[in-house]
C-alpha cells in the first residue's frame, strides 16, 4: 500500500563554542578546542509502516508509505586538536541524549506504540537510531620536510541508543514479529586504520591506507542487514593535479 505523504520539514539547531589557541606550550604548536549541542527534529518524517486499510465490513493493515509526526535527536559533540608540526593529535566525542520517533495519532496499528525512542513498529525508522556514544581518536606525524605524513585513526561506536523499540513493552521487546522490518543491531567495537601520505611534489600525493588493521569481525552500525564489515583492507591511490 502507499499512501500519499507530505514533504518533510527539518529544523536544526546548534549551539557551540570553539577555542582557537596558538603557542600554548611551544612556539609553533595550535590548539582547537570545539563543544556543541545539537538538536535535530524532522516534522512528516516519512517512512514505511503498517498502515490502515479501510473497506465497509473491516478495517485491515498493510505495509505503505507514511508520514510520522516527527523524528527527533539531540545531544551534544566535543573534541580537541592539537598540532606541533611534527606530531599531531585529535579526539572526538559524539554523544546523544534524546532519540524519539512519533507516530501521528491514529495512523498505525492502535496496538503498537506511538512514540518509542527505538522507532516505530514495522518501520524503517528502526533502521535508523543511531549508537548512543561515538568516540574518534587521531594521532600522527610528518617527516622529511612534511612531505610524509603517516598516522593512525582509532574510531569506537557504541551500543544503539535503545534496543528493539525501547518503549519497554514485552511485545516489541522480544519479538517483532516474522517478516517485519527489524531494527538494525550491532555490538560495540573499535576499528584501527594506519594511513601514510607522501606529497612527491605540489601536483603530486601518493596515500596508502590499511582499513580495520586487527581485522575485527564486527556488524556495522545503523546497518539495514547484519552482514558482517569489511575485514583488513589495504588500499592505495595517486592524486595528480594539471
Amino acid at each position: 500500500a502507499d499512501n500519499a505523504v507530505k514533504p518533510e520539514q527539518a529544523r536544526s539547531y546548534e549551539a557551540g563554542i570553539n577555542i582557537l589557541r596558538d603557542g600554548v606550550l611551544m612556539k609553533e604548536d595550535k590548539l582547537r578546542l570545539h563543544a556543541a549541542y545539537f538538536d535535530n527534529q524532522v516534522d512528516n518524517y516519512i517512512t514505511r509502516s503498517n498502515v490502515p486499510m479501510e473497506t465497509p465490513w473491516f478495517t485491515w493493515y498493510a505495509l505503505g508509505r507514511i508520514n510520522l509526526k516527527s523524528a527527533e535527536m539531540r545531544g551534544f559533540e566535543v573534541s580537541a586538536e592539537y598540532d606541533t608540526g611534527k606530531v599531531f593529535g585529535s579526539v572526538g566525542w559524539n554523544h546523544y541524549t534524546h532519540v524519539m520517533f512519533c507516530a501521528v495519532p491514529g495512523s498505525i496499528n492502535p496496538e503498537y506504540t506511538e512514540c518509542a525512542a527505538g522507532g516505530i513498529y514495522n518501520s524503517f525508522a528502526l533502521q535508523q537510531v543511531p549508537p548512543k556514544d561515538t568516540v574518534t581518536v587521531n594521532l600522527g606525524s610528518r617527516f622529511l620536510d612534511d612531505k610524509l605524513t603517516v598516522g593512525s585513526r582509532v574510531n569506537w561506536i557504541g551500543s544503539r541508543y535503545t534496543e528493539g523499540i525501547g518503549d519497554g513493552s514485552e511485545k516489541t521487546t522480544q519479538s517483532l514479529g516474522v517478516g517485519s522490518i527489524q531494527p538494525s543491531r550491532w555490538r560495540p567495537y573499535a576499528l584501527v586504520d594506519l594511513y601514510a601520505s607522501y606529497k612527491l611534489n605540489r601536483n603530486t600525493t601518493f596515500d596508502l591506507t590499511v582499513d580495520n588493521l586487527t581485522d575485527r569481525y564486527y556488524v556495522e552500525a545503523m546497518s539495514i542487514s547484519p552482514q558482517a564489515g569489511p575485514g583488513r583492507t589495504l588500499r592505495g591511490s595517486v592524486t595528480m593535479k594539471f
